[in-house]
């Protein structure tokens, strides 16, 4: 059987992401094999495609709906079109013809013509169409969001609404500083071709340009950076000073109940085997020449033991061999992986973690620009049960803390019910807990992808 073509890879991508509500991520797995034939210039063309028309929805069902009554069969094709015509560089009688064609191979060959004249009238109404869009629209902001983003900050929502979707922002990493020097780090990056601008509102993050195959860099294969956006990783710094302040040899315990991919558990871990190397050179292991790209996985385990420990959980296997994947590549043995529903009571972490940390699934409203098929998926009814899950694991995440330790509460989302009024009603409910501090991050104010971070302490 023939290989697919990228336009038709990218056709069965999003035909059951717009018509079915599938989400992108497993609509991208579900064509895994034909993405893989793909060359690494088609793999970037069908990235940039699928992504670019669940980013531009709002605009392009508007553009769509003065030019036809849009059959079933056909708002797939007629997005993807109306995509390459007005946002990718294909010549404009290119694309006509390439989705005239794929109408014909997806047995609607009998709207070829539809497809034609729609694509061929908006290619020549390009200037007054795109003029027409309202604000929302132009931003890739549906209808429903927009509403809730002015309620929810009527001063600033337009800045906000117009910052969400960002292509252009630069990749964003995380330096390992128990791996890495930062001149080594910047020397590996400037030796591949890589621009590497450093941060001034966040610890250890860089902005990296001109970055190409992230997997083909040094300091990738070697495990000194991680991918994690500014915002996730200020949720790291939020509770950092409590790694590098933990009293040594205390055994200071850290749990991630919704850990995957790992990032933040790896962030703090990286923090405390700074530390503990810190403490190793301090003893004088300098003199045996001991260094970080010395260290095995069992000296590493050694030096770590009784000094710090990390257990990080997630609900379903794909979820917790992603973490393992992540924390053997960097390097960082001791982080215990357990599969676990944060929602349901676990005995043995009662009272047993100095920090927890509850990254809670959310409505992600603020990292639309990393996966643009969330807004499809919106609607109070999915925000109330999403509220209704958080509070659900909240309500056992309290238990894991000791007396006088502390809870971390984060998401990925602008939604105030998911963020501070869940902070209000934990400390309502569960009285011993005191909110120390919190943020919310907003795009086009803050220059970082929407979050909100709250830090708790128990009494005791």
């Amino acid at each position: 059987m023939a290989d697919k073509s990228v336009r038709q890879t990218a056709y069965e991508i999003l035909d059951p992401i717009l018509k079915d509500g599938l989400l992108y991520r497993q609509a991208c797995q579900n064509e895994a094999a034909a993405v893989e034939s793909l060359s690494e210039s088609d793999r970037r063309f069908l990235r940039h495609l699928t992504k670019g028309v669940l980013e531009q929805k709002p605009a392009l069902d508007a553009i769509l709906s003065k030019l036809l009554k849009k059959p079933p069969g056909l708002v797939t094709i007629l997005s993807m079109g109306l995509y390459e015509l007005y946002f990718m560089r294909t010549e404009n009688y290119a694309a006509v013809n390439e989705y005239v064609r794929l109408a014909a191979s997806n047995r609607l060959g009998g709207l070829k013509g539809v497809v034609n004249s729609v694509l061929r009238k908006a290619d020549a109404e390009r200037e007054s169409l795109l003029s027409g869009l309202s604000l929302s629209e132009k931003a890739g902001i549906s209808t429903y969001l927009w509403k809730k983003l002015k309620s929810w900050y009527p001063e600033n929502y337009q800045t906000i609404a117009s910052h969400l979707i960002d292509p252009k922002r630069p990749l964003t990493v995380r330096r390992m500083i128990s791996k890495a020097s930062e001149k080594d780090f910047l020397d590996s990056l400037s030796h591949d071709d890589v621009t590497a601008k450093k941060r001034s509102d966040v610890r250890n993050a860089f902005d990296l340009y001109n970055v190409g195959e992230l997997t083909a860099l040094q300091a990738f294969q070697k495990g000194w950076l991680y991918v994690q956006d500014a915002s996730s990783i200020l949720a790291c710094d939020h509770v950092a000073d409590l790694i590098r302040n933990a009293v040594p040899d205390a055994g200071f315990a850290v749990l991630d109940l919704c850990a995957a991919p790992g990032g933040k558990t790896i962030g703090l871990a990286d923090e405390a085997l700074y530390r503990a190397e810190y403490s190793l050179y301090k003893e004088g292991a300098h003199s045996l020449h001991i260094g970080r790209d010395a260290l095995t996985d069992q000296q590493i385990l050694k030096l770590m033991s009784g000094r710090y420990r990390f257990t990080a959980c997630d609900l379903s296997g794909e979820k917790t061999a992603l973490i393992r994947e992540n924390a053997e590549r960097l390097g960082f043995p001791f982080i215990e992986v357990l599969q676990s529903d944060a929602a349901v009571d676990v005995p043995a972490f009662h009272g047993a973690y100095d920090l927890v940390i509850a990254d809670v699934p959310c409505s992600g409203i603020g990292i639309i620009g990393e996966k643009p098929d969330i807004q499809l998926h919106l609607s109070d009814a999915y925000l109330n049960d999403l509220a209704a899950l958080q509070q659900k694991i909240l309500m056992q995440a309290v238990r894991y803390v000791r007396p006088g330790g502390t809870l971390a509460y984060s998401t990925c989302t602008l939604n105030p019910s998911e963020n501070a009024d869940q902070v209000r009603w934990l400390t309502d409910t569960f009285p011993e807990f005191e909110a120390v501090r919190d943020r919310t991050c907003l795009p086009g104010i803050d220059d970082m992808r929407g979050f909100y971070m709250a830090r708790l302490q128990k009494k005791g």
